[in-house]
């Protein structure tokens, strides 16, 4: 088609205010998708200046760690003093009303009708330049012509980098390691461990898995606490257990009181010096509990994000577990749901390039063999689950099958999967009681 035979462009510009009313609706109808969906959208994205003010007034509030609804939305508009400006709390109460349709769908609609505009305006000002033919180069034209239009695609090229451009980083992360002796600067807080693993690397997702009542959570409780005392931000999403129960864990594990005695009312009068003080370190702590029974990725994502936009950095997320995440909707199989979990953790991972450690469970084959130490085809659901983690290791305690073990007080993190290091077993003096995990002299194998 020549230049000749374009059609017009057209007057009015692609936009639909009712897509960008339901998706800004749907924000404030369910604040905790603001935390998933705000860093994915642009204020040009919207077109009517009343829905793209409002939503540079929730992305506002997102940067500062605040609350996204009705309240928060009047306030901060009144602060910037543009809510009269766009029909005060009644249009705001109108598009709280207003969230039709798919989220995910009206995003995604929203954003390619932002791509067309941006296209639209581009081929405006190069037919702009094309009528002045005589005073451009030909050359000059067609670089700025390519230069306009893919500027549309600024979310898909901006992930794009040359190799060059990552050297001198890498270089000063290689000369670090090598001054440091290979120690790790987000390290799991257990020598032996971060010797296999070289420690929590951003961007990449760990399962550690294990039948009920190996000490899962006991174990994440103390890699928690292990990262906050080094004053790296935690944020410990438990689907299973309920905040109180956790916080027991976590104040017996300081004190290294039995949580049973606090839960029982038995504290012991010598145990409240210990309780006292646990507290007061608790306190100082940079470690958050997000209580999530039946946890999406949505939601997940959402307190991963509001995390790290409050603490300005994470340096881990725990997920207790994964198995127990909810999907929402309809899957073909639990095989599929499942997958879906763990490459939306391992995508958390990279997009906020922070650890992430996903506890999982085993299924029952484990126990019908005699040597019970987990294996790869375990894992419970799905084998996606081994697919989408850099590192996946399994809890073993001898003595839950026989109390009379001489390995009684000692327990395994066999690691299966290890993409960035070796593979071996590394072995922790566990007392469950208290929920402590110390290091053992370093056992490793060779699968």
């Amino acid at each position: 088609m020549t230049l000749a035979a374009l059609p017009p462009v057209a007057d009015a510009p692609p936009n639909d205010p009712d897509i960008e009313a339901a998706v800004l609706g749907r924000l404030i109808f369910k604040p905790a998708d603001a935390w998933e969906a705000i860093p994915s959208l642009k204020a040009d994205d919207f077109y009517t200046h009343v829905n793209k003010t409002v939503f540079v007034a929730m992305k506002s509030l997102v940067d500062r760690a605040e609350d996204v609804d009705l309240i928060g939305l009047k306030h901060e508009l009144r602060r910037t003093k543009k809510l009269e400006a766009i029909g005060g709390v009644a249009e705001l109460v109108r598009i709280s009303n207003d969230f039709s349709g798919s989220l995910a769908d009206n995003m995604r609609r929203l954003i390619d009708m932002a791509r067309i505009r941006h296209v639209a305006h581009g081929a405006s000002q190069i037919l702009t330049e094309v009528a002045r033919w005589d005073h451009v180069e030909a050359d000059a034209l067609v670089d700025k012509a390519s230069e306009l239009i893919l500027e549309a695609d600024t979310r898909i090229s901006s992930s794009i980098r040359s190799v060059g451009s990552g050297l001198k980083e890498f270089l000063e992360l290689t000369e670090r390691r090598q001054e440091t002796k290979g120690v790790p600067d987000s390290p799991y807080g257990w020598e032996q461990l971060d010797t296999f693993t070289g420690g929590l690397h951003a961007g990449r997702l760990a399962v550690v898995a294990a039948r009920p009542g190996m000490g899962k959570t006991s174990w994440a409780g103390a890699l928690a606490l292990n990262v906050a005392r080094r004053g790296a931000p935690v944020l410990f999403v438990s689907i299973e257990m309920s905040y109180d129960e956790l916080l027991a864990r976590l104040v017996a594990n300081v004190a290294t009181v039995p949580s049973t005695r606090m839960q029982t009312g038995t504290v012991l009068d010598k145990d409240w010096d210990r309780i006292n003080n646990a507290v007061t370190q608790l306190e100082r702590l940079p470690l958050e509990i997000a209580e999530s029974p039946g946890a999406t990725l949505s939601t997940i994502k959402g307190a991963a994000r509001r995390a790290k936009a409050q603490h300005k950095s994470l340096g881990l997320v725990i997920v207790d577990y994964l198995q127990l995440m909810s999907s929402t909707g309809r899957k073909e199989s639990r095989q599929v749901e499942v997958a879906e979990f763990s490459r939306g953790l391992k995508m958390l991972a990279k997009d906020l390039s922070v650890p992430v450690v996903a506890l999982a469970q085993l299924n029952r084959d484990v126990e019908k063999r005699g040597d019970k130490r987990p294996e790869l085809g375990d894992l419970r659901e799905s084998g996606s689950i081994e697919n989408d983690a850099d590192s996946v290791g399994f809890l073993y305690r001898a003595d839950y099958y026989d109390s009379h073990s001489v390995d009684r007080g000692m327990s395994e993190l066999i690691l299966r999967k290890n993409r960035h290091g070796p593979l071996g077993t590394v072995s922790f003096a566990t007392d469950l009681s208290v929920g402590t995990w110390r290091d053992m002299p370093l056992q490793r194998k060779d699968f």
